[in-house]
């Protein structure tokens, strides 16, 4: 299965835990702020790159902006279908 694509069983916090590292939250202020220990933050992270096949967090972020970037691409086709008709 591809990277963060459908059929991926991230649970409900790791799903939170990767959001907030996407947003640029580093492991200290993440744990703070969901009343964790740093440990159970790099333990979810684990998970996380594992189940997405990632290498690493670098990784991980590469796939979320591919991903957004087509996103985007088919939103300016679509506007541009729409601008013609």
């Amino acid at each position: 299965m591809s990277k963060f694509g459908k059929g991926n069983d991230f649970t409900a916090r790791e799903r939170e835990i990767h959001g907030l590292l996407m947003e640029g939250f580093g492991r200290e202020q993440i744990a703070a702020r969901l009343g964790i220990a740093p440990g159970t933050v790099k333990d979810h992270t684990t998970a996380i790159l594992r189940k997405a096949k990632a290498a690493n967090q670098i990784d991980m972020l590469s796939v979320r902006v591919k991903t957004h970037m087509k996103f985007l691409r088919w939103v300016c086709r679509r506007y541009i279908f729409t601008l013609k008709t």
